[in-house]
C-alpha cells in the first residue's frame, strides 16, 4: 500500500494524457484511419479530460458538480463493451466484420441498457452490496489511494436476477461486461486483440489497487495507451487475426 500511496495522479497529468489523445486523435483521422480505430482513442480521450475535470472537486460529495461527473464515468463504463467490440472489428476480415459489427452493436446496447438500469433507484430494488465494482452508498467522485475513485449507488438488479435463478448471491455485471467486450470478439475470431487488452487493461489495473471504486478508473486510464499502441505501432498489424473456424461456416452460409 504504501509504494501505491507514493505514486499520486493528478488533474494535470489527467489533462496531459487527455492532450495526447486529442492529438492522436486527430493524426489517426488525418491519415484516414477507419472509425473503427479512431473513435476509441476518442472515445478513451473523454474519461481524461472528465477524470482531469473530476480533479478540481474530488472528494465534495454535496455538489452537483461532482455527482454529475460520477454518473457521466457510469455512462461512459456503461458503453465501454460496444466501443471495444466494434473497435476489435478492426482486426478480422471485412466480410465477417459485416456481420459481426450489427452484432456487437446490439450486443453492446443490450449490455449498456443493462447496466444503466441499475443506477435507477426503484422502489422494489435494494442497494448494492458493497465490494461490488463501483458500488457505494453515495454518489461521489473521491481519491483514493494513488488516483481517483467513483462511486455509485447502483442497486441490486444485477445480484436480485442470478439469485431468483440460480438461488446464488452473485452479481451479473461483471459477468454480463466482460462477455459482451471479451467473448463477443473473440467468438468472432478478434482473439489477439482481446488477449492483449486482457494482459494490460483489467490485469495491471488491479495490480496497482485493491479498490473496487478505484480500479475502473486505473483501467480507463491505461485504456487510452492500449489503443494508440495498436494503432500507432507495429501491434496493429500483429492483432489481425488470418484464420477463424466460424468464418467458414459464415462464409458458407452467405453463399448458400
Amino acid at each position: 500500500m504504501q509504494a501505491r500511496q507514493a505514486m499520486c495522479w493528478s488533474g494535470p497529468a489527467s489533462f496531459a494524457i487527455a492532450a495526447v489523445g486529442v492529438a492522436a486523435t486527430a493524426t489517426s483521422i488525418r491519415r484516414g484511419d477507419s472509425p473503427l480505430l479512431w473513435a476509441p482513442l476518442m472515445y478513451f480521450t473523454a474519461i481524461e479530460v472528465l477524470q482531469g475535470y473530476s480533479y478540481s472537486f474530488v472528494g465534495q460529495c454535496a455538489l452537483p458538480q461532482n455527482q454529475v461527473a460520477a454518473l457521466l464515468a457510469y455512462i461512459h463504463i456503461a458503453f465501454q463493451p460496444l466501443v471495444v467490440c466494434c473497435f476489435a472489428g478492426a482486426f478480422i476480415p471485412s466480410d465477417v466484420r459485416k456481420v459481426y459489427l450489427p452484432v456487437s452493436i446490439v450486443a453492446g446496447s443490450l449490455a449498456a441498457a443493462y447496466l444503466l438500469i441499475q443506477v435507477y433507484p426503484f422502489d422494489w430494488a435494494a442497494p448494492c452490496r458493497l465490494g461490488r465494482v463501483l458500488c457505494s452508498e453515495k454518489l461521489c467522485v473521491m481519491r483514493e489511494s494513488w488516483h481517483l475513485g467513483w462511486h455509485i449507488p447502483m442497486n441490486d438488479v444485477g445480484e436480485r436476477v442470478p439469485a431468483a435463478l440460480l438461488g446464488a448471491h452473485v452479481q451479473l455485471n461483471l459477468p454480463v461486461y466482460t462477455l459482451v467486450m471479451f467473448g463477443l470478439p473473440i467468438l468472432f475470431g478478434a482473439w489477439r486483440i482481446v488477449l492483449y487488452q486482457l494482459a494490460i487493461g483489467p490485469s495491471f489495473a488491479w495490480l496497482t489497487t485493491d479498490s473496487p471504486t478505484e480500479f475502473p478508473a486505473i483501467w480507463c486510464l491505461f485504456s487510452l495507451g492500449i489503443v494508440m499502441l495498436v494503432v500507432f505501432t507495429p501491434l496493429r498489424d500483429v492483432m489481425r487475426t488470418d484464420k477463424w473456424l466460424l468464418w467458414d461456416l459464415l462464409r458458407r452460409q452467405a453463399r448458400n
